[in-house]
């Protein structure tokens, strides 16, 4: 299964099964690796302004040789962000994982189903940033490095 930009995946299909919470993660890793433009994210901080002022700030937190650990928040400029997330990229298996959320639940749910809440919310939000025009070295978008 090729997994593009407009895959739905919806919460109505969480899985009962870590292997859909893993085909999820990945879905995740593609989409943020088209934010990155397949740059592999050469910068410490990088920012992408959309036309209608909406910014997305990416910052490097920690490299390993196999993944990399990295704040992304999107928000406008004169207000705190409304998004912010870590998240952690693990390059050799392809997969992206939500390490902490604002505002996130007590795991009252279990660990597959709130690992499957957090990472089906950030595909959600990195469609629409994507949607908006939002890319790290994305002509559609202003991006700087910081």
């Amino acid at each position: 299964m090729q997994i593009t930009v407009d895959t739905p995946i919806t919460p109505q299909i969480a899985p009962a099964r870590i292997g859909g919470w893993l085909l999820l993660c990945e879905s995740n890793y593609r989409l943020l690796e088209q934010l990155f433009a397949n740059t592999g994210l050469p910068f410490e901080q990088v920012k992408s302004t959309s036309n209608d002022g909406h910014t997305l700030r990416c910052t490097v937190l920690e490299r390993a040789p196999y993944c990399l650990t990295v704040r992304l928040t999107g928000g406008w400029e004169a207000h705190p962000p409304a998004q912010d997330w870590k998240l952690r990229l693990y390059h050799d298996a392809k997969q992206l994982e939500v390490l902490t959320l604002p505002h996130a639940q007590i795991d009252r749910d279990g660990w597959l189903a709130t690992r499957w809440e957090r990472n089906w919310a950030l595909g959600e939000w990195l469609r629409y940033c994507l949607t908006q025009g939002h890319g790290f070295f994305h002509k559609a978008s202003s991006c700087a490095a910081v």
